[in-house]
């Protein structure tokens, strides 16, 4: 519960982790635990763990998001239609004809309200972290060549 708030309010957060608990547990993922990664334009992605502690990405379809006059999701760069098998597919090709680094799918679950896919968790960063750490990056470098260049025309007068 957040503050200010009545015990009585469910926040959108918590109403997408409770459903999608209740979808991966229907689909058999006995879930542990569950977090919301603030991430994807058309999924939401949650971060699991289950009751033998492995950890994994679930990648559910933003339903809502990105969908043409013609009722069908398209791709916010490319304008193609997107789906979970179209997902899934990517990943396959990237690992086994480009032979690059890519997830493993360990599911594919077309036949739920929301498709989905539950994906290997790889190390890192969460992308939003990584641009929120290049652009302060940026703006310190920008920041930082400013003030030398202002006391450089100081000293220069």
């Amino acid at each position: 519960m957040q503050e200010g708030f009545s015990e009585n309010v469910i926040f959108l957060d918590e109403y997408i982790v409770s459903q999608t608990r209740e979808t991966l547990e229907l689909t058999g993922h006995e879930v542990e635990s569950i977090a919301l990664i603030p991430e994807g334009r058309a999924h939401y992605i949650f971060r699991i763990v289950d009751r033998a502690g492995l950890i994994s990405i679930a990648r559910f379809e933003k339903s809502d998001r990105g969908v043409g006059l013609d009722g069908i999701r398209r791709d916010f760069e490319f304008n193609g239609p997107i789906s979970i098998s179209r997902e899934r597919n990517l990943i396959d090709l990237v690992r086994e004809q480009a032979n690059l680094p890519a997830l493993r799918v360990y599911g594919m679950y077309e036949d739920t309200p929301t498709p989905f896919l539950i994906v290997e968790n790889l190390p890192g960063i969460y992308w939003s972290e990584y641009i929120e750490k290049i652009i302060f990056q940026k703006k310190h470098i920008l920041i930082h060549s400013s003030l030398l260049d202002l006391i450089w025309r100081m000293l220069t007068k």
